[in-house]
């Protein structure tokens, strides 16, 4: 377990980092300060929008991968049956092996 010598730095580090500025709002300063409020506005509308909308679309990808997991022993089970109908078609053919 860590001890609370490095706490200060632990804080310090956390700090910074919370006050640097991110990918998303250095994007909405720059576009505000070229194109305008509005311009600006809109950018924090669009980074909010898609905040909200890619969570739920990884999940419903998720919810649709784990879907398609669920179905795997049943497409095992058809393979080996296929694959023992081959079987028998091969070794009860015009040419019999064995």
């Amino acid at each position: 377990m860590l001890g609370t010598q490095h706490l200060a730095a632990f804080i310090t580090a956390g700090l910074l980092l919370n006050a640097t500025p991110g990918p998303d709002t250095i994007y909405i300063l720059g576009r505000t300060l070229s194109q305008g409020r509005s311009a600006g506005v809109a950018s924090v509308f669009g980074i909010s929008t898609g905040c909200l909308v890619h969570p739920r679309k990884k999940e419903r990808d998720a919810d649709r991968l784990t879907d398609a997991a669920a179905q795997v022993p049943a497409v095992r089970a058809a393979s080996a049956s296929q694959l023992f109908n081959v079987q028998i078609q091969i070794t009860e053919g015009p040419y019999p092996v064995g």
